[in-house]
């Protein structure tokens, strides 16, 4: 939330619906959730990321941006230790963007992946956490970055292992 704030975007709860869990508008700078699921957040604010990037985003979805923050906010749910009931679904979303572009979803990931590195980057933003006091403080008030601060105090990536995104059924 506080990266949110900090690039000047609301974040407001709209009513559930079939139709999307959120949105970002770039016009409003505004991100609307209709869901309580971290996924769907981090999901918004990688758009948001990513306009930061390209100066404006495909006012229609785009393979290319629906693909970025998908990713951004699949790995944002791992940073910060949070197993999504959508992290599953994450792998057919990609999918089915990438089909768009008659890519298969691991073509997909690397078409993005140099855009995907800048959105984390610009959201975990590790020049603010400077001093290990500074992080430790702002970990102790409960922000979003805790686990990342506690990552990088330990130089230690969450990953120990690649984890295929597909459920098991689905896996190969």
């Amino acid at each position: 939330m506080e990266v949110a704030q900090d690039w000047g975007i609301s974040v407001k709860a709209v009513q559930g619906n079939y139709r999307y869990y959120g949105y970002y508008s770039q016009d409003r700078k505004e991100i609307a959730l209709a869901s309580e699921d971290e996924s769907v957040f981090f999901h918004e604010l990688a758009h948001a990321g990513h306009r930061k990037i390209l100066g404006e985003l495909k006012r229609a979805q785009d393979w290319r941006q629906e693909v970025v923050a998908e990713l951004a906010a699949t790995t944002l749910c791992q940073i910060v230790g949070k197993t999504s009931k959508h992290l599953g679904t994450s792998y057919h979303y990609i999918d089915e963007y990438a089909k768009e572009a008659n890519l298969s979803p691991w073509h997909a990931y690397l078409k993005v992946i140099s855009d995907t590195e800048k959105v984390l980057n610009l959201i975990v933003d590790q020049e603010r956490w400077k001093g290990q006091n500074e992080m430790r403080e702002y970990a102790s008030r409960g922000k979003l970055l805790d686990p990342c601060l506690k990552v990088r105090a330990s130089h230690r990536w969450p990953f120990s292992k690649s984890k295929d995104l597909r459920s098991e059924d689905q896996a190969e």
